[in-house]
């Protein structure tokens, strides 16, 4: 009777090391999916910036309340201050206007 109960002791120990084993492997797993999702978002979110070029400097255009990038500000010659400028987009929409009403 001992040996079984030794026996049985020591096959409680092994199976919980195994599950101990196996739920370790699990998290380990879980973690490195989730770190390899986090580092996979990081390169491509910095690719993206990289290629965007996130630190170009943008206006609001006062006609479409948009976030334009500055290379696309028109601002008239007659004005000349940027702070009555408007989009490329805006501007030729005025300009348009203008010509089919005949102005």
């Amino acid at each position: 009777a001992k040996s079984v109960a030794s026996g049985l002791s020591s096959g409680r120990s092994m199976g919980s090391s195994a599950f101990a084993t196996g739920s370790s492997s699990s998290s380990r797993l879980a973690r490195a999916a989730t770190e390899g999702t986090f580092s996979f978002l990081r390169r491509t979110t910095s690719s993206l910036l990289a290629v965007s070029g996130a630190a170009e400097r943008t206006f609001l255009c006062p006609i479409c309340c948009e976030n334009i990038r500055e290379e696309e500000r028109v601002v008239l010659a007659e004005c000349s201050n940027a702070d009555h400028g408007c989009c490329q987009e805006c501007m030729g929409h005025y300009m348009r206007g203008l010509v089919a009403d005949g102005r």
